[in-house]
Formats: C-alpha cells, structure tokens, sequence
C-alpha cells in the first residue's frame, strides 16, 4: 500500500490518473482500477468503479454479497493495481471486497489523500509521499503553456504573469484559470487578477474556489454553464453522456419546459 498526499489542487488526482496510464501502457499489472472515493464514502458506487474496471459484473443484492463478488474477482487477476482517490478517512477496504496483504500479495494499492495522517494510520500505507506546488518557474511554464498565443501581447504578459503568481504554484488553479482567460482581453485578466488578490496566499481552498468561479464566469451561453453545474451535482471523474442526458431531461420536465428527443 503506498500513498500520495497534499493540499487540495496540488495535483494528486492528475497523478494517480497518470500512473494508471503508464502502469498499462508498460502492461506492469494485468488489471489497474480506478475509484473515487470523496469525503462521503458511497460503497456501492466505488464497488461498481471497480467492478467496471475487471469488466465484473456485480449482481447480489447487499453490500457484502456485492463485496465478496468483487474480492473474488479482484482475486482471479494475478496482479491488479487498485487505486483510490480522494479518500478522507479510514476504509476498511473488506468492507468494499479489496483484498489486501496476505489476502491476494498479487492485489497493490496506490491511494491519494489531503491528510498524511489518513494515509499512514488510517490507512496503514507501507510508503507515502508529500506532493509539492510547483516552483515558481515550472508554474509559469504550465500557464504560458494553457494560455498560448494570448500572453505573445507584451501588455497582457505582465498581468498575466502576476496572475500566474497569484495560483500559488497550484496545478488545478493555474490550468483552471489559463483556460478561462485564453483569448481574453486585457480588460479581462485585469479583472482576474483583482479578484485573485481578494484572498491571501495562505487561503488555498478559497483560491482554488475563486478559480474555478472564474472559469464558469468566462463559459460562454446558459446551456454550458447548466451542463457544468450538472457535472458538478454528479460528484465523479466518470460522467456519461447517458446520465446527462436523463438527468437534463428529468429537470426540465420538473420545470415544465418542452423537451423533444
């Protein structure tokens, strides 16, 4: 069992996504899985994330009938590569149906989490590993980056750059605001920056939330801002297009609107 831990946008989500990647671009496990874990825990959401990760299908009607399922079939793979992320407290991963330890030696665990202590008392990881900001060089370097041709405007580069400050060294704030503000007039990244120094440095959370504000401010038309809000009421890194769609259709039923599909 290792872990990754570090304050919220620091990046630790795009890690463990990454690792997945080479993990099976290098075939090192047979399977790697990948479920979301939040601070609400719902066991049978991150029993199905797995599940759809095996191509297993879960069919007993109790979460422990669902839990030994899974743990069976996390057992049939060799080695499998289980990773969850975001967790804020303890899990007993029996609960869920993941083997660990002597339970299946082929079964390792990759977790993320804000909390040090979650990772390694909780959770009892063999290796954890702090992840850092960004230098101040290497931030830049990802913004200008996002940003592209817009920062080119001698102008609009030194704004920028104190922008680019203001996001801490944060990855999530930096991508999230370069996004919203590609293209964007001086006037714009003025605005931006006005609104970034309303927190201090310290006042991560509120900065990360500021950001993503701002991206929503800066979508363009009603529709899109509704459609990311919904993806928001989903609380998931998997969104399909087909519970969109229900779920749009529901609402603007409940509203009495006309809908056609």
């Amino acid at each position: 069992m290792v872990g990754v831990y570090g304050m919220p946008g620091v990046g630790k989500t795009t890690l463990v996504k990454k690792v997945a990647e080479q993990v099976k671009e290098g075939r090192l496990f047979d399977k790697v899985v990948l479920a979301v874990v939040s601070q609400n825990p719902d066991i049978r959401r991150i029993q199905g994330e797995i599940a759809d990760g095996l191509g297993l299908r879960l069919d007993a009607e109790t979460d422990r009938g669902r839990a030994s399922q899974l743990c069976g079939g996390l057992k049939k793979v060799t080695k499998v590569l289980v990773i969850l992320d975001d967790i804020w407290k303890e899990l007993k991963l029996e609960d869920f149906g993941i083997p660990s330890g002597s339970d299946h030696e082929g079964c390792k665990i990759l977790m993320s989490s804000r909390n040090e202590y979650v990772l390694s008392r909780e959770m009892g990881a063999n290796k954890y590993f702090k992840l850092e900001v960004l230098p101040e060089s290497e931030a830049w370097d990802l913004f200008e980056k996002t940003v592209a041709v817009t920062v080119k405007n001698p102008s609009v580069r030194l704004v920028a750059a104190d922008v680019a400050r203001r996001c801490a060294g944060l990855r999530i704030l930096l991508a999230t605001v370069a996004r919203a503000l590609k293209n964007k007039d001086l006037y714009a990244w003025k605005n931006a920056l006005k609104q970034l120094k309303r927190f201090g440095q310290d006042d991560i959370d509120d900065q990360v939330y500021l950001g993503i504000e701002l991206s929503y401010q800066n979508l363009r038309g009603d529709e899109i801002k509704s459609l990311f809000l919904l993806c928001g009421q989903l609380r998931s890194t998997n969104i399909f297009i087909s519970d969109l769609l229900k779920y749009g259709v529901a609402g603007a039923r409940r509203r009495g609107e006309n809908s056609t599909f």
